[in-house]
């Protein structure tokens, strides 16, 4: 994690520096221009089938507007200890990815990840009205793709074999894995505190399917 890769050096330069950007812009965070930046680039499941007459759920939405927040929801963080977890996870499991797949596919990989978190938190809350943010979707696809890695029969860089989804190393820790972000996401450690604060939804879609769709993503030795 040291001695990252490029590609994921870039995309920790990405996040932090729209971080900081958000924090430039005058006005509390969430308020005025940076709430505006909040309402239109998170995820919001609401905006999909817009409001109950048809019309959009924000002013001047469009479609593209809509579909590209399952990208553009991975850029925003709640603060910087939401940020700076992100950033240490991303460095710890994009760095081994970004190894194995190359820069170009492990961008597409991760992004394709977040999607799949997305898709998740939308099928379990179709008329959320609060703003989905950040990068934990698509970085516990990286997770799951790593798990791939660290399971593979011989563990070495050269090897371009994939741990096998029957493998009962990865079948054990996909279930803690699993029973943590459920125990965490709906029960939590503070039994006062709101915990529809974790998408944990999106963290199991993004999980799954960077376990599932990483093969197709590895590059073939010639």
């Amino acid at each position: 994690m040291f001695n990252a890769p490029n590609a994921v050096v870039l995309l920790l330069a990405a996040l932090a520096g729209v971080h900081l950007l958000r924090l430039a812009l005058p006005g509390a965070a969430g308020t005025g221009l940076d709430g505006q930046i909040i309402a239109y680039f998170s995820f919001t499941p609401a905006r999909i089938f817009g409001d109950h007459y048809g019309a959009p759920y924000l002013p001047g939405d469009s479609l593209i507007a809509v579909l590209s927040t399952f990208i553009t929801h991975t850029f925003l963080h709640a603060d910087f200890t939401h940020l700076g977890l992100n950033a240490i996870w991303l460095l710890a499991l994009g760095s081994p990815v970004a190894r194995y797949l190359g820069s170009y596919r492990f961008f597409v990989f991760y992004f394709v990840c977040g999607i799949f978190g997305a898709l998740a938190h939308l099928a379990f809350y179709p008329n959320e009205t609060i703003p989905m943010v950040g990068a934990s979707g698509a970085i516990s696809g990286l997770m799951g793709g790593a798990l791939r890695l660290i399971f593979r029969p011989q563990f070495s860089h050269e090897d371009n074999r994939l741990g096998r989804l029957a493998d009962p190393r990865l079948i054990i820790f996909v279930a803690v894995w699993f029973a943590i972000n459920i125990f965490v996401g709906f029960y939590g450690l503070d039994p006062t505190a709101d915990h529809r604060s974790v998408a944990v939804h999106a963290h199991l879609g993004g999980f799954v399917a960077g376990v599932l769709l990483l093969p197709l993503f590895h590059r073939r030795q010639a």
